[in-house]
């Protein structure tokens, strides 16, 4: 069982589509709703959906960072010959 993180509106001002709490949040729910990582894994179906919002949204063209508004476009300075 996933403890469920303290909420704090401060921090996190958009609440869990899934239970309502202020905590952090992903874009992962079904059509994209904010869900916090217990609502986001919590059945077998959150989960797939979980996952598969995931790979749809670093699918695409150039590499891909995970942010916390989401999966962003790597910044071009960090793909350019050299940097590796």
């Amino acid at each position: 069982m996933t403890r469920q993180p303290r909420p704090d509106p401060t921090r996190w001002p958009s609440p869990c589509s899934g239970c309502g709490l202020h905590v952090e949040t992903r874009p992962y729910g079904v059509g994209g709703a904010l869900v916090c990582f217990p609502c986001g894994t919590g059945t077998p179906e959150a989960e797939a959906t979980a996952r598969a919002a995931l790979g749809a949204a670093l699918a695409g063209p150039g590499p891909r960072v995970l942010t916390d508004l989401g999966p962003q476009l790597m910044p071009s300075n960090l793909t350019k010959p050299g940097r590796n």
